[in-house]
């Protein structure tokens, strides 16, 4: 009967602090896109040769969020959309960050999360991927138009 108190005490104390929201808003969930870049060579330039994506919802305690490659060269990816009807080339940003170091040939996956509250899913979707060199040069970048669909 006295943990019962006791537990009942310290339940309100968190909830009226609002460290109850903060634990429950990680578990809130997130719309977050995966990618899967495939690089090969030509020239001894890399070059992107496939993008392919799937979208998702997973609990926002395990999105990713920015990630920012800790060297360069890099590979990124991003999600954008077209937010002008009239003129459909014109696109914003509705994801964050999302890069990692670039290797060479091979398949890049990312998850990449949207920002909250930006995605329109009437309307296609756009990965963009490009690599950067150590000297901010871009040998390489794709974009690729998909429909929303989630897993």
């Amino acid at each position: 009967m006295r943990y019962k108190k006791v537990f009942m005490l310290i339940f309100l104390i968190l909830m009226f602090s609002g460290c109850v929201d903060q634990i429950a808003e990680r578990f809130q969930q997130v719309q977050v896109v995966f990618v899967n870049v495939t690089v090969g060579e030509e020239n001894n330039t890399p070059l992107i040769q496939n993008i392919t994506a799937k979208g998702a919802m997973i609990p926002k305690l395990y999105a990713p969020g920015n990630v920012f490659p800790n060297k360069f060269p890099a590979i990124f990816a991003e999600v954008l959309q077209p937010y002008n009807v009239s003129n459909p080339r014109t696109f914003r940003t509705i994801s964050m960050s999302n890069g990692q170091p670039f290797n060479g040939s091979g398949t890049y996956i990312f998850t990449v999360q949207i920002n909250e509250n930006v995605l329109n899913k009437s309307q296609p979707i756009s990965i963009y991927s490009e690599i950067l060199d150590n000297q901010s040069k871009r040998p390489s970048r794709a974009k690729v138009l998909l429909d929303w669909t989630e897993e």
